[in-house]
């Protein structure tokens, strides 16, 4: 798997709008399946489904049926880290991408609330895994099942984008699969229904007045023009999403990076600072 990093800071917040926290409420004193949340307790916690530094994921529901899945923020736990602002900014910018996109190619924000420690995005839930897994079984996929993907990445970045927004880490672990079916005769195959997910590293630009300097991303996916900002500056646009596009279906279909580590400039200067 590879990692996201912000590589060098940037200004480049020009477009973002005005935060809403939106709901507020006391919170649950636990996170564990079974305790009820959010402002009137409609919400059930299911199992944990992945967990990282300061967020959890877990399965919930919403009344007796509708399944979703809610990324939980430890927010109390955030504030120990020296760059929290940064972090809580990205943060609230991850949260207003997402409720300004709804499509069905992109993981959807169902509702966003906060809570004394913790702040809840619900989710839409996807259940079929990373598309990261189902490449190295077989070294690559075929070209019938790698199109079939593909063509849905290149719809739903076309949605993306028609919003004013950069994804800025497409990956094979940042698209998730809904569905999965054989083809129809006489193809053979299987046939995935994706969706992109992640948008913690998402941007708010136009062309036009909002020049992007963020050295963000995974490298063995990020466009040049991404990469030399540490080194060489310069600015970017949507188009950076186009080329990690590119390089996600060298992946999918041969298995393997597009680029190793001696492909990547050395004079990159590597920082944990987020931007």
């Amino acid at each position: 798997m590879t990692a996201a990093v912000v590589l060098c800071p940037g200004s480049d917040d020009g477009r973002t709008p005005p935060f809403k926290r939106g709901v507020s409420f006391p919170g649950p004193e636990q996170i564990e399946p079974g305790v009820p949340f959010g402002p009137d307790g409609s919400y059930m916690l299911g199992e944990l489904l992945g967990q990282g530094s300061f967020a959890k994921v877990h399965g919930c529901t919403l009344g007796k049926e509708r399944k979703l899945a809610v990324k939980i923020v430890n927010i109390d736990n955030m504030k120990f880290m020296p760059d929290f602002a940064d972090q809580e900014k990205l943060l609230e910018r991850e949260v207003q991408i997402l409720r300004s996109l709804r499509h069905e190619r992109i993981v959807n924000l169902h509702e966003f609330f906060s809570a004394d420690k913790y702040w809840f995005l619900v989710m839409e839930l996807v259940g079929g895994g990373e598309l990261f897994h189902q490449i190295p079984v077989n070294r690559g996929l075929p070209d019938l099942e790698a199109k079939y993907i593909f063509v849905q990445l290149l719809e739903g970045i076309g949605y993306i984008h028609s919003k004013d927004v950069i994804h800025r880490d497409l990956k094979p672990e940042n698209i998730l699969i809904a569905h999965s079916r054989n083809a129809p005769p006489p193809d053979v195959g299987i046939l995935r229904d994706v969706k992109i997910a992640d948008f913690g590293l998402g941007k708010f630009a136009s062309s036009v007045d909002s020049p992007v300097r963020s050295c963000v991303g995974s490298p063995v996916y990020a466009a040049p023009e991404v990469m030399q900002i540490g080194c060489m500056g310069g600015t970017y646009d949507k188009a950076v999403d186009l080329w990690s596009l590119g390089a996600v279906l060298y992946v999918t279909l041969c298995g393997m990076y597009p680029f190793t580590g001696r492909s990547i400039p050395r004079n990159v200067m590597w920082r944990s600072k987020l931007t």
